[in-house]
């Protein structure tokens, strides 16, 4: 059914789809391997990793992950919490992680790799590669209010609220 998709909506862009894991972690995991020889060549500098169920995330958004991996070694949308979503008291470091999460490649590999032998999972993209790589400077940009993640019925109207704002037609 991807594959119906993809040739429909975007019939001029060669797409790859690779199986994904048990978690999050095991699809990055495979995802990472099946690019690791363009990685290990040198083909490929900086790898953004983009949870699927956040589909309004930018075009703009997207650039700016890419662009703060590529010159500071990692990057990710992030968005003050709102003190009204915490029952303790609120410290103005928290805050709400995003997608797409990139990094610089060849670390990535190798932390996720690391990861496997170690049997580590981590809750995102950003927990790896603290794990593995804590000297890798990742820096936070403006995360998106309208990149939601579809995770209960009431999102999809969310959605297509968004959808309608921008003017997206069929």
């Amino acid at each position: 059914m991807a594959t119906e998709v993809l040739a429909r909506e975007i019939p001029d862009l060669v797409v790859e789809l690779v199986d994904g894991g048990k978690s999050r972690h095991e699809s990055e995991h495979n995802a990472l391997e099946f690019l690791s020889p363009a990685i290990e060549a040198g083909e490929i500098d900086v790898i953004l990793i983009h949870d699927g169920a956040r589909p309004l995330a930018s075009a703009e958004l997207f650039r700016q992950i890419a662009e703060g991996a590529h010159r500071h070694g990692g990057a990710l949308p992030a968005l003050a919490v709102d003190p009204r979503e915490m029952n303790t008291r609120v410290d103005s470091q928290v805050v709400r992680v995003q997608t797409p999460q990139g990094f610089r490649a060849t670390e990535l590999l190798s932390a996720y790799r690391s990861a496997k032998q170690d049997g580590f999972l981590g809750t995102d993209t950003a927990s790896c590669m603290e794990k593995y790589f804590p000297d890798v400077h990742t820096i936070a940009v403006p995360g998106e209010i309208q990149n939601v993640k579809i995770t209960y019925p009431q999102d999809l109207v969310i959605a297509e609220h968004i959808l309608g704002v921008r003017r997206y037609r069929d």
